[in-house]
C-alpha cells in the first residue's frame, strides 16, 4: 500500500505493519516478493528493503524504539520486558492501534537516572542504580535501604550458596541484604572503594573487585560476620595497572579475569 506493508494472518486480521517508523526505506510499495528462504522483498518508490519473515528475530533500533540510550541489562518481568538505561528504566509495549512496539518509561518521576542492573526474586524487579538499592512496586519506584548506605549500586545478584540473600556491589563497598528480614549487612574487611563486580563460587566463596584497587577472595566460612579476605594484585599474577578495566567471570567453577587491554587469564 501507500502506508507500506501489510501482514495478515489466515482469519485476515492485521498481524504486523511495516512502515517508515519501524524500518521500511519508504511507506510506498509497488512490489512485494517472497524467496525460498522465507524474506520478503519490498520494491519501494526509491529503492529495495528486505523482510525475514522466516525469522522470529525482532530489532528494536534505539530511535525507532524509543529507547534512546545505552542498555545496561534486560529482564523478563510478569511476562513483560524491562531494559535498565542510562535514563531510568523502560518497558517494552505493544500499541495495538498501530501495531507497534515501542519502550515506555516506568517511574519517571523517581528514576530518571543511571540504572546499572536489574533482579528479578519471585515477583519483585530490584534495582541497581545511581540512586541506590530499590524496587518496582506497581510500576512505581521506591528506594529499599538508605542511599546514603550505600551509594550508586552497580551490580545486583541473588547467592548462590545462601538462596535469601542479594548480593550488593556499591559505591561504598560490598553488602548483602537478606530477603527475609529486609536487613543490611556491609563487609567492612574490604577495603575503601567502588565494587562494580563480583562473582561467587558455588562454595560461597566471593571474588570481588574494587576499582583502582584489586582483586579480593571473600570466604564466609565458618561466619558470615568474620570472613576471611585475602587481595590478589599483580605479585599474585595480575597485569599492573588494569584495576579498573578488570571483569570477573566464573567458567566450569574457575574464575576467569578479561580486560580490554590485556585480554584474558585465569
Amino acid at each position: 500500500t501507500y502506508d507500506g506493508i501489510f501482514i495478515l494472518n489466515k482469519d485476515l486480521k492485521v498481524d504486523y505493519h511495516f512502515d517508515t517508523t519501524n524500518g521500511l526505506l519508504d511507506n510506498n510499495v509497488r512490489s512485494l516478493f517472497e524467496d525460498r528462504d522465507g524474506n520478503l522483498w519490498a520494491g519501494l518508490n526509491n529503492g529495495i528493503s528486505k523482510i525475514k519473515l522466516s525469522s522470529y528475530t525482532r530489532s528494536y533500533p534505539q530511535d525507532i524504539s524509543n529507547i534512546n540510550s545505552l542498555i545496561r541489562d534486560v529482564v523478563i518481568f510478569n511476562n513483560e520486558m524491562f531494559i535498565a538505561t542510562e535514563i531510568g528504566i523502560k518497558k517494552l509495549q505493544t500499541n495495538h492501534d498501530k501495531l507497534r512496539d515501542t519502550f515506555t518509561e516506568v517511574s519517571p518521576n523517581n528514576l530518571q537516572t543511571q540504572v546499572w542492573d536489574l533482579l528479578t526474586v519471585d515477583n519483585i524487579l530490584f534495582v541497581g542504580s545511581n540512586i541506590g538499592f530499590g524496587q518496582i512496586d506497581n510500576e512505581t519506584y521506591k528506594n529499599i535501604i538508605d542511599p546514603k548506605l550505600t551509594g550508586s549500586v552497580y551490580k545486583i545478584e541473588k547467592s548462590v550458596s545462601s538462596k535469601d540473600v542479594i548480593i550488593i556491589g556499591a559505591s561504598n563497598g560490598l553488602f548483602l541484604f537478606n530477603l527475609i528480614d529486609k536487613s543490611i549487612l556491609k563487609i567492612n574487611d574490604l577495603e575503601n572503594g567502588k565494587v562494580s563486580d563480583f562473582v561467587e563460587e558455588e562454595n560461597g566463596n566471593f571474588w570481588v573487585r574494587i576499582i583502582g584497587k584489586g582483586v579480593y577472595k571473600i570466604n564466609f566460612v565458618p561466619s558470615i560476620y568474620q570472613p576471611t579476605i585475602r587481595k590478589y594484585t599483580h605479585a599474585d599474577g595480575l597485569p599492573d595497572n588494569v584495576y579498573r578495566d578488570l571483569n570477573l567471570h566464573l567458567i566450569n567453577n574457575k574464575i576467569i579475569y578479561t580486560s580490554i587491554d590485556m585480554g584474558f587469564w585465569g
